[in-house]
């Protein structure tokens, strides 16, 4: 389950204007919620705690600094794509 992290990193990023992509939007429920279950879905299937690779802290960003953010379309598809990757099959997609 997650719980509150320090967004630090996160924070400082947006503050150097280095996040790019679409602008923030209103709390969604359901985008969020979605952002969450793909981000549990990697989690269950593509992390891999003996190598370091940055896709932790890939999947972790997309969560924290887009999703929670407000910028739902950016860090589903860093999620997606993340997922398509590993082969792991998306709900929605057929394949799941």
């Amino acid at each position: 389950m997650l719980g509150p992290r320090p967004l630090s990193a996160c924070a400082a990023l947006l503050a150097l204007g280095s996040v790019p992509g679409e602008p923030a939007v209103a709390q969604s429920p359901a985008f969020l919620d979605q952002c969450i279950d793909l981000h549990r879905l990697w989690g269950r299937y593509e992390s891999n705690t003996a190598f370091h690779n940055g896709q932790k802290a890939r999947a972790d960003f997309a969560l924290e600094c887009d999703c929670f953010q407000g910028r739902y379309l950016n860090g589903l598809e860093e999620l997606r794509q993340m997922l398509r990757r590993g082969r792991v099959p998306l709900p929605g997609d057929g394949n799941g």
